[in-house]
Order: structure tokens, then sequence, then C-alpha cells
């Protein structure tokens, strides 16, 4: 496979040298043909995407308007080797890029892919589903990020940049209603208040809308979408050389917790059952096939369940930043200051069931502030550098439960217990908690070199120091049951008090060739580094919560960034080989009748594939984007504490295959404005949502399309909307999680169909 990809990276680069067809056509004197030049700032510089020497895909904030992209989750089909799972809590997203990311789901877990906002770091990714609203642009860099970012990341970044004052008074504001009674607002409105001084913008988001899924014992519908956001960003600029912005910013879900399906995984009998005792496919959601309580849903409607608990899950969050701009002359001075505050809980019903077999609350107060400081120099010379220094602290503070077999109670305190089931096995009221603590500080330095006309090389290095304490304890309630004498499993070494710090060397290497104006070509090796830490789920021995240690990834890639045809088209295209060490993962095991999530250094990993993104303008007014992203990951030598063999497994959320695209037309009509068609579709091959590999653990292949038609006035100042996302119905799902320990697996579906209608205004 890496032949063929060298072979296509090289015959590329010929390519670009060739006359093209485009040299033949004139183009309009407006540019109409031209691709649309997007500035990023991937290298924390200001440059055009096809100048950074980094596999970045970026969107421009009209284009995420025009399909759609309300959360990072609904990025996931736009970008090639981009994965979101939300297995726990609807505001709970799991990042994965190239096949790199982290599984778990506690508060003070932190991810292999980092999210920032107007370039401050948000640690809490309940916080990361507020910022999508009334953007300049959104950049998804690919690979570790071990040199300039705040957090040294193994997988990637995703960088969000909100829509800043600009030198005239304008206004964009939107009005949707779609299905579900989906009601959304969005508003921004922003302009100078002195002239080249001081200037203002105040945004906000609004979106609600009914439950898709029927809790058929109560006749009402839960997973509901209930939430609002508001920005306002100052920009002042006392002098040319001085500029000051100030961010403040906050949102508020009120939103039902995730309501899952529930699949019953224990056969009455062994004829249903498979080789390792637990339903055979045949035979799920069947009659055949039960949790302990002998329930099963068994209609096939997922997105209808009985559900004995009214699961809601309140998010507030609230930040506020500042950065700082100083033209010194012969280098620039920033400063970026940020506070932000976000708080959860998810109240869920775990087990999905009309008996209380499993009921969870996750609660997390979390608070983070941080302080980076760049120094960069002016450009143009030889030799480009920036150097800085980085702090960051976080605070968490959790306190959850699982109340288990609440309804067994009762039977259990019966002389005969006609249960079957010993009760000091099981646990009945899990309490845990704890407070955790990160400082983390950093220096960094990059460097870029023009040894010629054309070759230019990087060097980036990066040193971090963290330090993580935490206070965890566990508890467990035996009152639910007086007057039962039980030997509940727990460790006496509990309270657990710890400190642990980290120490890493990070950063990249690398060489780009300029073939000519509209060709560039890179080679770089990169290391990234993800520090270790504390497990933050129930614990019911200390050495589950001992610290794991740092994941380290080491990347190799290549690529080619080209426009064609006097930019009427753009080739993007990147080839890597990963090679992943003391991976980070964790494994179930089962304690006191509860599946736990014990995280270890258990493996190490090889990741190998490519990317390609082709963006085309064959006719004015008509945009076309493809992008295509093929995987190979595998486990190495990787045995989990039950014993069992995992290496050559894949990694979770891992397709060997996706491919996604867009098309849009603007066609003219005179003396009335324009008629919009835009669609876009994607396809994800089969992948694994756990480590295990297990076959019911998988989504198979599958396609979702999406399209849109409206009309814009001749004048731009609105524009009425039609749009479909799911147009087929496809049903999938986006994560799914193993309980089998209570007889059931806890099944995540992603939403059905919907369409609606949109009217946008501006001036």
């Amino acid at each position: 496979m890496q032949r063929i990809l060298t072979g296509v990276l090289f015959s590329t680069v010929s390519a670009g040298a060739l006359p093209v067809w485009g040299q033949e056509q004139s183009l309009s004197d407006d540019g109409a043909f031209l691709i649309e030049e997007i500035t990023v700032t991937a290298s924390r510089r200001s440059e055009s995407l096809q100048d950074v020497p980094i596999a970045v895909t970026a969107f421009t904030g009209d284009t995420l308007a025009e399909q759609r992209v309300q959360t990072v989750m609904d990025m996931a089909h736009q970008v090639p080797g981009l994965q979101i799972k939300t297995g726990a809590g609807s505001v709970n997203p799991t990042i994965f890029i190239r096949g790199i990311g982290f599984n778990d789901f506690n508060a003070n877990s932190t991810g292999a892919v980092a999210v920032y906002v107007d370039e401050v770091y948000l640690g809490s990714p309940a916080g990361q589903l507020f910022q999508f609203f009334d953007l300049e642009r959104v950049e998804v860099l690919r690979g570790p990020q071990g040199t300039l970012y705040g957090r040294n990341t193994t997988g990637g970044a995703i960088n969000v940049y909100s829509r800043r004052p600009g030198d005239a008074w304008e206004g964009q504001a939107s009005l949707t209603y779609g299905r579900f009674n989906e009601v959304g607002l969005e508003a921004g409105i922003g302009g100078p208040v002195v002239e080249d001084r001081l200037g203002i913008r105040i945004a906000g988001v609004f979106n609600q809308r009914d439950g898709i899924t029927l809790n058929r014992l109560t006749g009402e519908k839960v997973n509901d979408v209930d939430n609002w956001a508001a920005r306002a960003i100052v920009e002042f600029t006392p002098t040319e050389d001085l500029e000051i912005l100030l961010n403040i910013n906050g949102g508020q879900s009120r939103a039902d917790a995730k309501h899952f399906q529930h699949r019953g995984m224990l056969p009455v009998s062994a004829e249903f059952a498979d080789a390792s005792g637990l339903c055979a496919p045949a035979y799920f959601n069947s009659a055949n096939c039960t949790d302990i309580f002998g329930y099963s849903d068994t209609d096939g409607d997922l997105y209808a369940g009985d559900y004995s608990l009214d699961g809601k899950e309140p998010v507030d969050v609230f930040g506020v930043s500042g950065t700082v701009k100083w033209d010194l002359g012969a280098v620039e001075l920033t400063s970026i200051s940020a506070y932000v505050d976000t708080a959860r809980e998810t109240l869920e019903d775990t087990d999905s069931g009309p008996a209380s077999l499993a009921e969870g609350l996750y609660q997390a107060d979390y608070w983070q502030f941080s302080q980076e400081i760049r120094l960069a120099s002016s450009g143009g010379e030889d030799l480009d550098w920036m150097v800085g220094g980085y702090y960051y602290k976080d605070n968490i503070e959790s306190d959850s439960y699982f109340d288990l077999l609440r309804d067994l109670r009762p039977l259990f305190m019966e002389p005969a217990n006609p249960t079957g089931l010993s009760p000091e096995n099981f646990v009945f009221l899990a309490r845990y908690g704890y407070e955790q603590e990160v400082r983390t500080a950093a220096i960094f330095g990059q460097f870029d070199y023009r040894a010629t006309d054309k070759i230019t090389l990087h060097l980036g290095l990066r040193y971090t120091d963290e330090e993580r304490s935490i206070n965890y304890s566990t508890s467990f309630d035996e009152s639910v049951l007086d007057g039962l004498d039980l030997a509940i499993p727990s460790d006496p070494r509990f309270p657990y008090i710890n400190t642990t710090s980290f120490d890493d060397l990070s950063g990249s290497i690398g060489v780009d060739y300029q073939v000519n104006d509209d060709v560039l070509t890179y080679a770089k090796v990169s290391k990234g580094v993800k520090s270790g830490g504390f497990s933050g789920g129930l614990a019911f021995q200390i050495e589950e919560v001992e610290p794991f240690d740092d994941e380290e990834l080491i990347a190799y890639e290549v690529g080619i960034k080209s426009d064609l045809f006097d930019r009427r088209m753009r080739l993007n295209m990147a080839a890597f080989y990963y090679d992943y060490s003391n991976l980070q993962v964790f494994t179930l095991v089962n304690r006191g009748g509860v599946p736990v999530q014990v995280l270890t250094n258990a493996s190490d990993a090889r990741v190998y594939g490519m990317e390609a993104e082709l963006q085309a303008r064959p006719l004015e007014g008509f945009d076309l984007s493809l992008g295509l992203s093929l995987l190979n990951s595998e486990y190495r030598d990787f045995m989990t504490q039950g014993g069992e063999d995992y290496s050559g497994n894949r990694l979770p959320a891992a397709p060997e295959a996706s491919f996604n695209g867009a098309a849009s037309y603007e066609m003219p009509l005179e003396g009335m404005g324009s008629l919009l068609i835009g669609a876009d579709f994607s396809y994800q091959s089969k992948i694994y949502l756990e480590t295990s590999n297990a076959e019911r653990l998988s989504q198979d292949g599958y396609w979702l399309v999406n399209g849109r038609v409206g009309f814009r006035s001749e004048d731009e100042a609105w524009e009425l909307t039609l749009w479909a996302r799911n147009i087929f119905g496809k049903r999938y799902l986006i994560d799914v999680f193993d309980v089998t320990d209570f007889g059931f697996d806890q099944m995540n579906y992603a939403d059905p169909g919907t369409y609606g209608l949109t009217l946008s205004l501006s001036y």
C-alpha cells in the first residue's frame, strides 16, 4: 500500500508541472471561476491554506451554515479521517482523527484530539458543543500537534474561529423550523463603535426540538434538544501597532440525557446462544434473549423504548478570554489569557428498560485557566521563527453514583431469596467522587528556514511538564438493605490521594519543496504525546485508580498541495505512517456485578493510510468537493487484564475507507435573484466501536445523503432554503456499550432523517 501511495503522490507532483486545460481558457474578469482562497492559522500565522505544510481541512462560516453544521459532531461526515462518538451523554463527544482517539467518557479524561475556540483550548467536552455559531471558519488539523498548540495531542486539533467585528456595521440572522418541531434562531451583529479604534460584535443561537424517541411507559417523547449560547467580542485598537480582543461567551443546555436502545443478551435457553454463551445474532431483539430481569425490547423500533427514568442532562458553560497582539516592528508579541467554567450533571436510565436495573448519575464541576505568550518574527526574512510559553491549570470536582438492582432488593430480603442471586456479589448503591487538579507548563519554538527559493526547512520543539493530583473515594451504601449483612467488596485503602508528574519533549522536523507557484510538496516526522493521568470511573480497588503513563506517537508523513487549471481545481493529498506506543486503552472488568472501566498502558499500535481532497469549480457558480480516506490500523501485543489477546484487532472508530463529497450550484435568475441547489454525501466502511472487535459491537458501512434547494434575492438581503438531512433515513450506530454483566447492550443510534425550512437575512 505504501508503494502505491508514494506513486500516486509523485505522479501528482509531476502533473502539477504540466500544461493544464485551464491555461487554454480565460477567466472572467471578476475571477468567477477561481476556487476561494482560505486563510488559516494552522501554524499560528495567517497563511494561505495551500502554503501550509500540514494536512488540514478548512471550512468558511458560510459553508458550515449552508451544510447545517451546528456542532462539532456534525463535522464527522465532512472531513476525511474524522470520526466522532457520543456514547455517554448527549453533550460528551469523543473525537478520533486517523483512528487516534480516546474512548474514556469520564469528566477527567483528556482527548487525543484537542478543540480550540479562538485559540483557547477547551478541556471539558461538554463545553465544546456551544461554539458552532456565527463563525468565520473552522480548521481540522490531522496528525500529532506537539509544538505550537497549548495541549500536546497525538490525534490532531480542531480550531474554531468566531466572526469578529468588521470595518462597517453588518448583521446576519436565520430562523429555522423543521421536523419534530425543531426551532432554531441564530443572529449576529457587529461593526465599529469608534472608527479604526473600537468595534463590537454580539451573536447568539437558540435551538429547541421535541424528543425523537417514544417512552412507551409514559407516552412522552424523549431525546429532545433545548440549548442556547451567546458571545460578545470587543476589539480595541488604541494604536496601529496594538490590538486588544475581549471575548465573553456562555451557554446552557436543558435537554434530556440520552435514552438508549436496549438489546437483551442473555438467551432464555442454550439453543439461542452463540459460542460465547451470549445471544446469537439471529435472535437479537427477540423474546428469546433478555436482560437479567427477563426484559427484551422486541418491537424493532429504534426510536421507542420502555424507560423507567426520565433522564436529564443540564449543562452550563461560561468563558472569558483576552488576546493582546503588539507589533514591535521586527517581532510581534501575542498574549492569550482565558478562563472557562463548565458544570454538567447527567441522570441516566442506564439499562434503558422498564425495571430499575441500573441507573447512573454523573456530575462534574470544571474550571480551567490558561495563559499563552508568543513572540514571533514579523516575516520577510529567510528565517521565520516563533517562541513562546504556555501555562494551563484545571480543577474538576466530581460526585457520581450507580444505583443497581433496586427492584430486586425486596426479594433479597426474603428468607428463600427467589432471585437465585447472591446479594454479596452485587453492589447496590456505589458512590464515587474525586477532586482532580492539573497543572501544565510548556515552552516551545518553531523555526522555518528558506534554504533556497523552493526549499524550506522546518524544526519545532516543545518541552512540557505536567503535574496531576487526585483525591478519590468510593463508598457502598448498605442501608438500602437494612438488616441484611453484606460483604460488599471494597478496598479499605480508600480514599486514594496521589500526585504524579509527567514531562516530555515533542516536536517535528520537515522540509517542503515549492515545485512551482501552484504546487507544494512536503515531508515531515513529528512526535506527539498525550499525558498520563488517573481514571475517573467507578473503582473497587486502589490499583484501578493508580496513574497510567504517557502515550507517544511518532508520525511520518508526506503530502502535496496543488492548485490546477488556473486555480479552477485544487487537489491536496497526504500519506502517513504512525508508530503508536504505550497506548492508553481501557478494558471492562467485572467488580461486584458492575462493569468497571480500567485504564492501562496495554498496547502498541501501527496505523497507516492516505487522504485526498479535491475541490473544483468547472462552471461559474458550480462548486464540487470530494474527500477520501484510506486507513489501516492494528493493535500490537495487546493483552487485557482478563487475559484476552486483542493483538491484531483494529482500533475503534477507524474505518478502512471513508468518502465524502458536496456539490452546489447558484443559478442566476435575471432580475429576480438566484436559485440555489446543493447536496452533500458521505460513505463510511465498517467500524468497530470497542477494542474487542466483537461483531455485535460494530457498525457496517453506510451512506448518508443531505440536500437543499433555495432562493436568494438579487440584493442578497434574504434567502429561503428548504433542506433535508439523512434523506434516505439511514439508521446507524454511533456508539454501543457492553453491559452484559447485567445482560444487555446499551445502543446509541444517530438521529433519524429530518427536514425543514430556513429563512436567512443579512445586511
